[in-house]
């Protein structure tokens, strides 16, 4: 029906309940606090306003976690895009015109779903993509992300495991300005980790 639906409230996520490779937390915090304060400058300039983010890497790094803490530091709601619920391009550009205003959009696992045929190589007959397939097409997809750029702040945040799996338009710079890879844990993480798991509660209770 082309509606976004609430699906209740959660519990506020930390921001320090994440912990990426140092240093990669704080550059994409200040990079979305900057594009917050900067709309006088894109409008100046006659550039859409809004910044696109591209978090890759293997399953179960933290991509989505670490989205909804970013949402609740600068206090924005999020909206989840899934695009196999969109029967066809008007269908999405339709639900696209109702995105919520002050909201993170996050289209996830973009790298799974394969497209509307002529515009993307089918992927293979696996049941997995099978499951994800979009009735939507490339062009589709970005004429209803161009076309959210009047709503104020609009933040946009894919999702993918293998990038190289991503049609190029839909990652270009200027609709993916920040690509982030987050792997596995390293020891700066891993050590972080310990100690707010084990040290924290320690001393807490001491």
């Amino acid at each position: 029906d082309n509606q976004w639906k609430e699906h209740g409230y959660r519990k506020i996520r930390s921001f320090n309940s994440v912990v990426l490779k140092k240093g990669e937390q704080e550059r994409i915090l200040n990079d979305i606090l900057t594009f917050k304060e900067s709309k006088e400058w894109y409008n100046d300039r006659g550039i859409p306003y809004r910044r696109g983010y591209l978090l890759h890497g293997p399953p179960g790094t933290g991509k989505t976690s670490f989205i909804q803490s970013l949402a609740s530091k600068v206090k924005m709601n999020v909206a989840i895009l899934n695009l196999s619920a969109a029967s066809n391009d008007d269908s999405l550009s339709s639900a696209m015109a109702q995105l919520p205003k002050s909201c993170i959009l996050v289209i996830e696992d973009v790298d799974h779903y394969q497209f509307d045929e002529g515009l993307q190589e089918k992927k293979d007959d696996s049941k997995a993509n099978k499951k994800n397939s979009s009735s939507v097409s490339v062009s589709g997809i970005l004429n209803a992300i161009d076309g959210i750029a009047s709503l104020e702040e609009s933040i946009i945040f894919m999702t993918c495991n293998d990038m190289n799996r991503i049609p190029p338009a839909l990652i270009r710079p200027g609709r993916i300005d920040v690509k982030l890879h987050m792997g596995y844990l390293d020891d700066y993480q891993a050590k972080l980790i310990f100690w707010r798991f084990f040290c924290m509660e320690e001393k807490e209770t001491s």
